[in-house]
C-alpha cells in the first residue's frame, strides 16, 4: 500500500470498481427481456462491452439488432422496467465489495485520506449499498448523477470532484475506474488515471490506452506503477463519445 503515499486525494468509481453490482444489472436486463418476451442477445461479457462504452450504447445495440422484436421495442418502457427490477434485485441480493477493495479502504480510513465516490448512479443507490457495507461509509464524499449534467465519458463529474475536494494546484489526485467510459472520463482531468479490471475484460486493450497504470486488483497496485506522477497531463477525447 506504499503507493498511497504518492497522492493526497482518492477518487473512486462505484459500480464494478468498489462494489460488484454489474451481475445484478445483467440479471435485471435478462429478467426484463423475458418479461417483454424478447430473448436477451448477449452473454455477460458481451453486455459489459456495450455497457462500458456509453450510456446510449446498450440502447443503440438493441436497435441495431436484426430481431424485429427489438426494433419495435419501446425503449423507455423497457428501461424503466429494468431499473425497477434492478432495485428489487438489490434488496434481495448480497452485494459485496470487489476483491482487493477492502484492504485499500481500510488503509485509507486509517490514514484519514481524502476520498470521493464519483459515480453515474443516483445518490440513493450509493447510500443504500453503504448501509449494507459499512466500510463504504469511510469514503468521505460522493459525487452522484444528480450533481452534474453530462455522464461519463464526459469528465464533468471528475472535474466537479476535483474542484470541490482537491482545489489546490499542487494537490496530487488519483482516479480509479473499471470501465472504458470511466477511464476516458478521469483521463481528461489532472487526476492520475488507474484502470482496475479483470484481465478478461473485453475492452481492456482500448481502456488501457487511457490509463497511466493498470492492475487487475487494487491491492496489487505498486508504488513503481505510479512513481513519476505529475499533474496537468490530460487526454482529451474527440467530441461525440
Amino acid at each position: 500500500m506504499d503507493w498511497i503515499d504518492c497522492f493526497d486525494v482518492f477518487l473512486f468509481d462505484f459500480d464494478g470498481l468498489l462494489v460488484d453490482t454489474e451481475p445484478v444489472h445483467y440479471r435485471a436486463y435478462l429478467e426484463t427481456a423475458e418479461r417483454f418476451n424478447h430473448p436477451f442477445p448477449w452473454s455477460f461479457q458481451e453486455f459489459l462491452s456495450f455497457a462500458h462504452i456509453s450510456s446510449k450504447a446498450i440502447q443503440s445495440a438493441f436497435f441495431s439488432s436484426k430481431s424485429p422484436l427489438w426494433q419495435r421495442l419501446d425503449w423507455q418502457e423497457f428501461y424503466n422496467e429494468k431499473k425497477r427490477r434492478y432495485y428489487q434485485l438489490l434488496e434481495m441480493a448480497t452485494v459485496e465489495l470487489v476483491p482487493g477493495i477492502q484492504p485499500t479502504l481500510e488503509y485509507l480510513q486509517k490514514k484519514q485520506a481524502a476520498s470521493v465516490i464519483v459515480t453515474n448512479s443516483p445518490r440513493s443507490h450509493v447510500e443504500n449499498i453503504q448501509k449494507s457495507i459499512p466500510l463504504l461509509q469511510s469514503v468521505q464524499h460522493t459525487i452522484a448523477r444528480e450533481d452534474y449534467s453530462d455522464p461519463k465519458p464526459s469528465p464533468t463529474c471528475y472535474e466537479l470532484a476535483i474542484s470541490r475536494f482537491a482545489p489546490g494546484a499542487n494537490a496530487k489526485v488519483v482516479g480509479f475506474e473499471d470501465s472504458l467510459r470511466g477511464i476516458q472520463a478521469v483521463s481528461q482531468t489532472k487526476a492520475y488515471p488507474v484502470l482496475v479490471v479483470d484481465p478478461l475484460y473485453p475492452l481492456l486493450d482500448e481502456a488501457r490506452q487511457y490509463a497511466k497504470a493498470y492492475t487487475p486488483r487494487l491491492d496489487q497496485l505498486t508504488k513503481q506503477q505510479v512513481e513519476g506522477f505529475s499533474t496537468g497531463s490530460v487526454h482529451r477525447l474527440e467530441k461525440g463519445l
